[in-house]
């Protein structure tokens, strides 16, 4: 695959939700070959390669739907996202900047409303965005964009 660049996060965030749909409708194309191989080869019975064969092509409807809908999905919430995206830089540098701890929790507190850290047996950590930043988890593996998003800034 060549490499794009981009320079703005408009077309960041785009070129990472493009490549994730891609990669479903890869791993949906492969399940889809490899249950009719199995079919073929008497592996899977003719009811069990039509249940797998549907439950991929309804998939494969679904991203061929999302990644249509994406150049207008993303010209609808370009301006918001870029905004929210320069918001976000801004305040990722002012959190590692920051003198104190505090600083940087009020820094969070900008971000986050709730957020609950499991210590369990593996360490877990969850929390809810306040508006506007999360629009960003509407857009989808929310986690994996922004850090691709924060490391290219």
């Amino acid at each position: 695959m060549s490499r794009i660049i981009f320079n703005t996060p408009k077309g960041i965030l785009h070129t990472i939700i493009k490549e994730n749909l891609n990669s479903e409708k890869e791993k949906l194309e492969k399940r889809l070959k490899a249950a009719r191989e199995k079919h073929l080869d008497g592996i899977y019975s003719d009811e069990e390669y039509l249940e797998v064969k549907e439950e991929c092509k309804e998939g494969l409807d679904k991203v061929k739907v999302e990644l249509d809908g994406l150049n207008a999905e993303n010209a609808e919430n370009a301006d918001e996202v870029v905004e929210i995206l320069g918001k976000l830089k801004t305040l990722k540098n002012q959190y590692v900047s920051a003198d104190t701890p505090e600083i940087q929790g009020n820094i969070l507190k900008t971000l986050i409303s709730k957020g609950v850290l499991d210590t369990g047996d593996k360490l877990n950590a969850s929390f809810n965005w306040k508006k506007p930043f999360d629009i960003l988890v509407k857009l989808g593996e929310t986690k994996d964009v922004i850090a691709k998003i924060l490391r290219l800034y």
